[in-house]
């Protein structure tokens, strides 16, 4: 009896802090609008300190009803959240509220997946990988869209539109860069660490971070997630999951960390203010690693033309974060050994040569058509600079360091080549992948050569591998050229400016002749929708329809028909 009344007192506590949560929400929108005759910051500070008593009315509620058995790690947390929202009480008590009502509407969706239509939605997502991978990008959307709409995160402090916000959101989630308002400018530095965070959570991938919380707390993982997490890393080979997580976080963390030293030596001389290029130097490496191309400055990085730091490093964060982790992981193992290089494995191998031969590729045809249009004037060197920067921002990033509204029509067709086959397997950029490209051109090559089997440095690529990437390649097109057709049917921009950018937005690449801003609501949900399918790539929406397919174990008769 004593058990039933005190699961009573807990089950009102919590729906007593579901309804501050709701309440919590109402307040954080509508508190820009009752300044007058009301001291804001002084109702903030009695609202939150009623939030945080409420919270831990209800924690230590908790403890002393289930007691200290079992006693574990994250059982602290609400308590290290209350600790969290003293120390913000006097300083910026709507952080607080904005922390706490998100734990609790992450709480309540959690509840409703596991008992939902009797727990089914639950178990079709997590036994159906594509799902749960388009369901996580889904979830981190929504939620960024509702912190960039709340008046905390704009300058003029008052809630950014509806889709606006859904499109900011899913351009920093899908890693692309494409923006309607001015980052810099339009976003306080609230909003901007919304915009960083979901471009590193957009990068790495929600399930990956989730994940390595998971296994940090000790929790296991069914062989499904664990088969998803290859995947989603682009591992073929079966590795020991925790340690590939581990090698992805201390490789992410790494490569941001040296390149935002690298760029505060340039910030430094333009800000007296030491704090303003640390915090410009971390939000730009970590856009570059992850491939986003969101910039705080209003012309990108166009002012840095002819900073030779500043090209480098974004460039090098740039190939990296799209190599893949895996890759990477394979390099740091074999390249220092002898013979290293032989050691790698086929796929680094690829992704690797393809990926040089795509930036050569791209610096040479940038040289040649912009050598006395946009380059027009500056020297043999920032010319060849200028043209690298380009070549390989193009593929998947969306920095840029020249103008792209007066790019050539050979430049603009040569962009869109590149933003088309995009970054590699398990990296942060889109596209339908350099691996992809890669057997294409060498199936091409064995027909032309006369050969049997696709093969590279003496290695047999399996028919499944060419099936897939025959089907990737048309399934991306496919679904490419109905939304293009959508986009010219709804906007009035030019043929040029509206295929630039649908596939800029496919690619997750971010580059725009600066017809975003113009896009109208039609314009802007078509450009979201291929933003959101070149993150999750194509073939992921088709696996997750045909999970419900019934396959037919059927071998019909085998005939020719006339090709070409």
């Amino acid at each position: 009896m004593e058990k039933e009344s005190s699961n009573r007192l807990l089950d009102f506590l919590n729906s007593a802090i579901n309804a501050l949560a709701i309440m919590n929400l109402i307040v954080l929108f509508v508190s820009p609008y009752l300044q007058k005759g009301v001291d804001p910051s002084l109702a903030l500070i009695i609202y939150s300190g009623l939030n945080i008593l409420s919270y831990l009315t209800i924690s230590i509620a908790d403890l002393l009803i289930k007691g200290f058995k079992d006693f574990k790690l994250p059982k602290l947390l609400p308590f290290a959240v209350i600790a969290f929202g003293i120390y913000l009480l006097f300083k910026s008590p709507e952080y607080f509220l904005i922390f706490i009502t998100l734990k609790q509407f992450v709480i309540l969706f959690k509840k409703f997946l596991l008992y939902a239509f009797e727990g089914q939605l639950w178990h079709f997502i997590i036994n159906n990988p594509a799902i749960s991978l388009m369901s996580s990008f889904l979830l981190v959307i929504t939620v960024g869209a509702f912190l960039l709409m709340l008046p905390i995160s704009t300058t003029t402090n008052q809630p950014m539109n509806f889709i606006d916000a859904i499109f900011t959101s899913t351009s920093a989630t899908c890693v692309t860069g494409l923006i309607v308002e001015d980052t810099g400018s339009y976003f306080t530095h609230f909003g901007q660490i919304i915009i960083i965070l979901l471009i590193q959570i957009g990068g790495l991938g929600l399930m990956t971070i989730s994940t390595a919380f998971a296994l940090i707390f000790g929790q296991r993982l069914t062989a499904k997630m664990e088969s998803v997490m290859q995947d989603v890393m682009g591992e073929s080979n079966r590795l020991n999951l925790f340690q590939l997580l581990k090698y992805v976080m201390g490789i992410t963390i790494l490569f941001e960390f040296v390149g935002a030293v690298f760029l505060f030596f340039t910030f430094k001389n333009l800000y007296s203010n030491v704090y303003k290029a640390i915090y410009y130097s971390i939000f730009h490496s970590v856009s570059a690693f992850c491939n986003a191309g969101f910039s705080l400055f209003s012309n990108n990085l166009e002012p840095f033309a002819n900073n030779i730091n500043v090209n480098l490093v974004v460039s090098f964060l740039i190939i990296f974060g799209g190599l893949g982790f895996v890759v990477i992981m394979d390099i740091k193992k074999n390249l220092f050994r002898k013979g290293g290089i032989k050691k790698l494995s086929l796929h680094s191998k690829v992704v690797i040569a393809s990926t040089t031969l795509l930036i050569v590729f791209g610096l040479i045809g940038f040289f040649i058509s912009e050598y006395n249009n946009t380059m027009d004037g500056l020297s043999f060197g920032k010319r060849f600079l200028a043209s690298y920067f380009q070549s390989v921002t193009c593929r998947t990033a969306g920095f840029n360091t020249i103008s792209q509204t007066n790019l050539s029509y050979s430049s603009i067709l040569l962009s869109v080549i590149l933003m088309f086959i995009g970054a590699s397997p398990g990296s942060t950029g889109g596209g339908i992948k350099t691996t992809t490209f890669a057997i294409m051109v060498l199936s091409i090559g064995s027909i032309l050569t006369g050969k049997k089997n696709v093969s590279a440095y003496k290695r047999k690529i399996s028919m499944d591998s060419i099936k897939e990437a025959v089907g990737l390649i048309g399934i991306s097109l496919g679904f490419l050229m109905l939304l293009l057709f959508a986009l010219f049917v709804v906007t009035d921009g030019t043929f040029q400016e509206i295929t630039f950018e649908a596939f800029s937005a496919f690619g997750t690449v971010g580059l725009s002749m600066g017809f975003t801003s113009s896009l109208n609501i039609a314009g802007k949900i078509i450009i979201i929708l291929l933003m959101y399918l070149g993150r999750i790539g194509p073939l992921t929406i088709l696996y997750a329809l045909a999970q419900r397919v019934v396959k037919k174990r059927v071998n019909y008769l085998e005939e020719n028909i006339s090709i070409g």
